[in-house]
């Protein structure tokens, strides 16, 4: 049954997941594509830049409901079969997790889209946040730290990703596997932000506040 509960819930998750609201708002309200323009992701950061405060609510509105929609539907569907075998607090978080990866997953490579769409970030905030509050706020605490002292979004998003959220989840939750579930999520954040680790190596990477020519 958990094995069932885990496939439904990775695969509805998944689903919502590409539900991408960059691509939604630039098309449907803007009358573009958002992936041929300024940086070519669709996620929030580069809704902001193309369309302003506008298209960045309406991105951040879309991305965050969704995101809350799919890890609810892993703490329900899943938190009880898990609690069976880790007992009740880590299941509930191994349920959440789930969605929330397979969410990222799915903004990442959506298949509405031609599995061509974000960087999973903000659907990781998200989901962190649900997953463990304290752990949610800390990981974002420091991915405002290093924005605010680099200017650069990218480099926020792989350190509170790959660093912050797999050590305060350690932390606050005190379960490898939940731990480890961090670590894949930051995982992901790093590989869809490959190219912008090699223009900040460049010196090429867009600061924030930065406007798409």
């Amino acid at each position: 049954m958990l094995v069932l509960s885990l496939t439904l819930t990775a695969i509805l998750a998944y689903a919502l997941g590409g539900v991408n609201g960059a691509i939604i708002s630039s098309k449907y309200i803007f009358g573009k594509d958002i992936r041929e323009s300024g940086s070519g992701n669709a996620g929030l950061t580069n809704a902001y830049r193309v369309y302003g405060l506008k298209g960045a609510i309406i991105t951040f509105a879309i991305d965050t409901a969704k995101a809350a929609i799919a890890v609810a539907i892993g703490w329900l569907w899943i938190g009880g079969e898990a609690a069976k075998l880790v007992g009740p607090e880590v299941g509930s978080v191994v349920g959440k997790f789930v969605a929330g990866f397979f969410a990222m997953v799915g903004h990442a490579f959506p298949i509405w889209y031609g599995f061509k769409g974000g960087r999973g970030v903000l659907v990781c905030g998200v989901a962190a946040l649900m997953i463990h509050p304290w752990a949610g706020i800390c990981s974002v605490g420091v991915f405002l730290v290093v924005v605010a002292i680099s200017r650069y979004v990218s480099l926020g998003s792989i350190v509170a990703g790959l660093v912050a959220f797999p050590l305060f989840t350690g932390i606050f939750v005190n379960h490898s596997i939940c731990t480890g579930m961090a670590v894949a999520c930051g995982l992901l954040i790093v590989l869809m932000h490959a190219p912008n680790i090699s223009r900040i190596i460049r010196g090429k990477e867009p600061k924030f506040g930065a406007k798409s020519r």
